[in-house]
């Protein structure tokens, strides 16, 4: 890679990526496909989002500099638990208040059942390839971020309280209905407001 060096700013990638999801979901909701217009149109322009606010955060800019930074990619691994947690450092909550947005909208848009377990093991997957992605852009580029398994840890737990405010939320019988109908068709979510709703047309005296 010689000497090279230039700088990647998120703008440039995620900006035009958005603009022509922007226009696909505008396409799609004006033919009425369904889970494109509506509610789960609103959920997949919030995902859309949150997944170009994540990558803004956790991988630009990608800095390319082979000339900056020398040091062994050993140095940037932390493979001890807890050291953040110990040491105070903030950006252990910042990483838990991450994955909250992933814990809510993961049931909205994903298919199947979805419990506790599950989301703590999508929310880990997605944490771990962050991370490694961290790792080999600073084995590429020699410029990126630490891999730390607090991370890890933060992250998931992140993923779980978002899931469980969800659940939580899905429990009051005032805001249930309304937030299955963000959900996309397909998910869990979706299929039981479509079955609270035929077992209300069919009771006896349902108009």
């Amino acid at each position: 890679m010689g000497n090279a060096s230039f700088r990647i700013e998120s703008v440039e990638v995620l900006g035009p990526l958005l603009a022509a999801f922007a226009v696909l979901l505008a396409a799609r909701a004006s033919r009425k496909r369904p889970g494109w217009y509506g509610r789960p149109a609103l959920t997949r322009l919030v995902a859309a989002g949150y997944v170009a606010g994540f990558l803004h955060f956790t991988i630009f800019p990608i800095i390319v500099d082979r000339a900056q930074n020398e040091a062994s990619w050993t140095g940037q691994v932390q493979p001890i638990p807890f050291l953040s947690v110990l040491a105070m450092d903030p950006t252990v909550v910042l990483n838990v208040i991450l994955f909250v947005p992933f814990g809510l909208l993961l049931p909205l848009i994903a298919k199947g059942e979805l419990s506790v377990k599950g989301v703590a093991l999508r929310s880990l997957a997605v944490s771990l390839t962050i991370e490694l992605t961290q790792l080999g852009m600073y084995i590429l580029f020699s410029n990126g971020r630490g891999t730390d398994v607090d991370d890890l840890i933060a992250n998931t737990l992140g993923g779980v309280l978002g899931y469980l405010i969800l659940r939580r939320v899905l429990r009051s019988s005032a805001l249930s209905g309304l937030v299955r109908d963000f959900a996309l068709p397909g998910t869990a979510l979706a299929a039981s407001a479509t079955e609270t709703v035929s077992v209300v047309a069919a009771a006896p005296g349902a108009r």
